[in-house]
């Protein structure tokens, strides 16, 4: 009788999951297509100085330097690059997705010379050959400064750190792919 219950109540989790998965990737209120909105409309409302949110955006993700990197880790315990960043921003009470690529098609593209601290820098996976979003971080230097950015590496390192775009032995400049701006001035 138990393992019947059991094996329903699993069937039933499996069929939650599928629908709110097709609801995330269908043109519903959750889609990437309504993310810009959404962010807009969420930093709006807490963003009344945005030079001070950065500011602060900034501090706090710094306290999770170190922290290990941990595949699909969306907390303390534990982080990969997009649960990190999505981490940092909810503090602020904005809604990043979880995943690099959906990540990726929230907030407005900005060109890289006008990043500045609190932008987010996004790039290819490991295999810079193929194009597509794999890593996530946020930028911390000021504009018109070398890029400079804290991300969780599941490189040598393992953890959240600080790298920079440009002198990184091209590393992360052939993996660049575009700069999101998540808090608007």
């Amino acid at each position: 009788m138990k393992k019947l219950q059991l094996e329903k109540i699993s069937a039933v989790l499996a069929l939650a999951t599928v629908l709110s998965f097709c609801l995330a990737v269908s043109h519903g209120k959750n889609s990437p297509r309504n993310a810009v909105k959404k962010i807009a409309i969420d930093t709006a409302a807490i963003c009344k100085d945005p030079l001070n949110t950065r500011n602060e955006l900034i501090s706090y993700a710094q306290k999770f330097l170190g922290t290990p990197y941990r595949f699909a880790g969306q907390d303390p315990r534990g982080f990969d690059c997009s649960g990190y960043v999505s981490y940092v921003f909810k503090h602020f009470k904005m809604d990043l997705y979880t995943s690099a690529v959906w990540m990726g098609k929230q907030g407005r593209t900005i060109e890289l010379k006008d990043a500045k601290e609190g932008d987010v820098i996004f790039f290819t996976g490991t295999n810079a050959a193929n194009r597509a979003v794999g890593h996530v971080g946020i930028i911390i230097s000021k504009q018109g400064e070398p890029t400079r950015f804290i991300h969780c590496s599941s490189g040598r390192a393992y953890c959240v750190k600080y790298d920079t775009l440009e002198g990184s032995a091209a590393y992360y400049t052939t993996r660049f792919l575009f700069v999101k701006r998540m808090i608007e001035d």
